[in-house]
């Protein structure tokens, strides 16, 4: 399985992986540069593991990328888990 997110940033400010890193960190993951990076959007996509909960993921997600847009430090996030072929 692969988990994708996107972090998007006012231009000027601090970019998306600054936040990414926290992300990653939950994931378990060591830094990666993001694929796609448009303007103040930038995306992630990463492997996972078949055990990995994701349903506990997505809900600190949201917590996390709320908190983050409720304090103006980011324009919005996306994520979702993206299944990849056996």
């Amino acid at each position: 399985m692969k988990i994708y997110f996107g972090i998007d940033c006012a231009p000027g400010g601090i970019r998306p992986n600054t936040y990414a890193e926290r992300v990653l960190e939950k994931l378990g993951i060591n830094s990666i540069e993001a694929y796609n990076k448009c303007f103040g959007a930038w995306e992630w996509e990463v492997d996972v593991d078949d055990n990995f909960d994701y349903e506990s993921f997505k809900t600190w997600m949201k917590a996390e990328m709320d908190e983050l847009y409720k304090a103006g430090r980011i324009r919005g996030a996306q994520w979702d888990k993206v299944e990849t072929e056996k």
